[in-house]
């Protein structure tokens, strides 16, 4: 089962970075008159499919950015702890096993 849950989140990650790439080429495609108009809507069609790849690319590496933060932040706090005790929360069988272990 979690083969075809890796293959499922790579072929998403795929998928989605293709349609990404293609999109304003697409969507320009799919707004140019194959007659000729005296008003075109591709120039504001390609503007604004450029402008939402611009911020899809800025919110994933605010993301990163957040997320690493957040990740280190954490990290320091579980540090902090006293050696010798868990994090709460943590479960009953494993805080008797790193005490007797102390002990040893």
């Amino acid at each position: 089962m979690r083969r075809y849950l890796n293959y499922a989140i790579v072929g998403a990650g795929v998928v989605l970075v293709l349609g990404t790439l293609l999109a304003p080429k697409m969507l320009s495609w799919w707004f140019t008159s194959p007659v000729p108009v005296p008003i075109s809507c591709t120039p504001a069609v390609e503007w604004t499919a450029h402008r939402l790849i611009d911020t899809q690319l800025w919110s994933i590496l605010i993301g990163l950015v957040a997320g690493l933060g957040v990740a280190l932040g954490t990290r320091k706090k579980a540090e902090a702890a006293a050696p010798g005790t868990l994090p709460q929360g943590a479960p009953a069988a494993q805080a008797s096993t790193s005490a007797e272990a102390a002990k040893k």
